[in-house]
This record gives structure tokens, sequence and C-alpha cells, in this order.
């Protein structure tokens, strides 16, 4: 069951638009894909490690950190965004190591399949081009290989080491003649040279991690986590009260690159307790003068007038320009309007609506 799903992942990539095509057809094509696979794994013998492989199911950094596994999805060995393209293509000295290893074996298991020598050359340099540069221009090569170099372009050449390899390197070379002189097919050769990529695959997945649970990768995710951890406490800084500036670093940056992970681990166990509290305190003391301005907010009622018998006589003092008593009553009017309270009091630099 597992051999057929990998098969059947398989045969989606090898269409240029990517379609499933029905294993159960019996045509050549897949046919031969599922050979060709079904060969190598079998000869690899580990089912659980190769499905995770074809499949894009290797637990990366960035896999890791999206599964909440993890804080970090950097690369233990150049601090990159490790996905599964970046472990192939890594530029540090033992990944470099490992490409050249790598291209050899599959020159190797071409050749011993008396397989071309320009069609391994053409192979091995397109696969080199794209593990240094990401890209691989068909014009660089002669107009043989175009086919050849745009199928596997289409699948990817990230997929050539997840046992996805185009049927048109195969049809460069449709029959070989083995040791003894006979005629084979071209997917032995085809299944040969898959085996070769899974297993490159494999052992630079295990040489990753060696590098990721090697000691000085323990040390470099011990550093990031309490640098991480020093930077959240350093964004407090102006939450806290002017007195406890001294808890706080001048430049964070520079104080992290010239610590060590101990050293700042010291750093976030010493104040982390003093730093909380100090923010607590200053937010205490900036709203225990002030009141809520939520009280300004409440309707304020107008009483009512006064009833008086003689109405009719006051309306016409009221209306009257040279009466003493109009100017005073529209006084006392707005002086009983005027209830609202100011705002004076009510706000603050931390104020809590």
């Amino acid at each position: 069951m597992i051999l057929y799903r990998i098969c059947e992942r398989a045969h989606v990539l090898e269409s240029p638009r990517f379609r499933m095509h029905d294993v159960t057809k019996g045509t050549r094509r897949n046919r031969n894909s599922y050979t060709r696979l079904s060969i190598s794994v079998g000869r690899i013998q580990r089912e659980v490690l190769v499905t995770k492989c074809c499949n894009d199911l290797l637990p990366t950094a960035l896999n890791l950190k999206t599964m909440n596994y993890q804080d970090t999805d950097k690369c233990c060995l150049c601090g990159s965004q490790e996905t599964s393209e970046h472990i192939l293509r890594c530029n540090h000295p033992t990944r470099l190591h490992w490409r050249r290893k790598a291209i050899h074996k599959m020159t190797k298991h071409m050749k011993k399949h008396n397989v071309e020598d320009s069609i391994a050359d053409a192979f091995c340099s397109c696969v080199t081009d794209w593990l240094d540069t990401g890209t691989v221009h068909a014009s660089k090569y002669n107009s043989r290989y175009h086919r050849a170099i745009q199928s596997q372009t289409t699948i990817g050449w990230r997929q050539l080491f997840m046992g996805k390899l185009s049927q048109e390197w195969l049809h460069l070379q449709p029959h070989y003649k083995d040791k003894k002189g006979n005629n084979r097919p071209a997917y032995i050769w085809g299944a040969s040279l898959v085996e070769a990529s899974l297993q490159s695959y494999i052992a630079l997945w295990e040489q990753r991690n060696k590098d990721a649970h090697s000691p000085e990768a323990h040390i470099h995710l011990a550093k990031e986590r309490a640098a991480k951890a020093t930077r959240k406490l350093f964004r407090l800084r102006h939450h806290a009260r002017f007195r406890d500036s001294s808890l706080f670093p001048d430049d964070v940056e520079t104080f992290i690159e010239t610590s060590t992970a101990e050293a700042l681990q010291r750093y976030v166990v010493m104040n982390s307790k003093a730093i909380h509290k100090s923010v607590k305190r200053a937010s205490t003391a900036a709203t225990q003068h002030t009141r809520s301005i939520a009280n300004w907010f409440r309707p304020v009622r107008t009483p009512p007038a006064e009833s008086t018998p003689h109405r009719h006589s006051q309306d016409n003092l009221v209306h009257d320009a040279y009466s003493k008593k109009k100017r005073q009553k529209s006084q006392r009017v707005s002086e009983n309007r005027t209830l609202q309270p100011r705002l004076r009091g009510y706000l603050s630099l931390r104020q809590a609506l």
C-alpha cells in the first residue's frame, strides 16, 4: 500500500500538467513508472523514510515551526530558512561535499548500465546547475536534450531527489546492453538513477539530523530562544517606570550579539519578574489620581423651571429690552444648563476607559 501511494504520487508529477493517471489502465508508460520506482524502493528497504521523502513530509525546521514544535525555522548551519529545497541547495561546506558525492554516485550508476556518456554528462550538468543556481537553462545544452530538460523543469528538479524522473530522459536511450550483451529496457537504468537520487537524499537527511542535534546546534538554538525572550522584555521598556530603566540594556541587539546563551538566560530569569512588576506599578500610578472618562458621558438632567403664578408678566419682562430682570434671568438659565463637568481631571497618559 505504501509503495502504491508513492508510485501514484509519482504519476501525478510525471505529467506536464500534473494530471492523475489511472494506474489500472496498464499503459506502458505507467507500468514503466511503477516498475522503475518499485525497483528503487525495494532496493532501499526503508519504506517509511522513502514515503516521507517522496511526499515531501520530512520534518524540516519550517514544518516544525508551522506545527509549533520549535520556535525557529532557521537552518542550523547557515541561518537561512530551512525548507526541503534549502536542505539540497545550502552552501555550507558539508553540503557542498554532499553534492559532489551525489553527482558522482549518479554518474557511477549511469555508467554501470552503459548509458551514453553524453546523456550522463548532460544530466549531471543540469543537476549541478540547479543545485548551484536554482535554475537550468536549456539553451546551454544540445537541442537533443531540450525536451528532457523542459519536462524535468516542469516536474521540478527538486522532485528528482524524491523519485520523480521525467520519462524523456529514458527516451534518449530506450535500450542498453548489459555485460552479457543482452538488450535491456530503459526503465532499468532509470530505476538505478532513481535509486541513486533517493539514497543520496536519505544520506543528506541523516547528515542534517546529525548537524541539527549536535552540541553546537543546541547552543545556537538555546541562544535563539533566549534572544527571543530578551527582545520580548525589551519591548516593555516604555511601559515601565522611569526609575527602573536600569533593568533594560541600552542596545538590545548589541547586548544579544555580545552575550552567550547562558548570559541571556540569566538576564531573563533575574529581571523578568522585576520588569513586569514595574510595568504594573507604572500603570497603577498613572491612573490612581484620575477618574474614568466613562462618568463624563452619563446623561445630565437640567432641573425644571420653577412655576410662577405671574407667567404672563414675567414674559413681558423677558422681552423688555430695558429690563434688568431679563439679564439676570438669562444668566440663571445659562448656569442651570452647564451642569456637565469639565474634562479636566478625567484624562491621563495611561487612562483606562
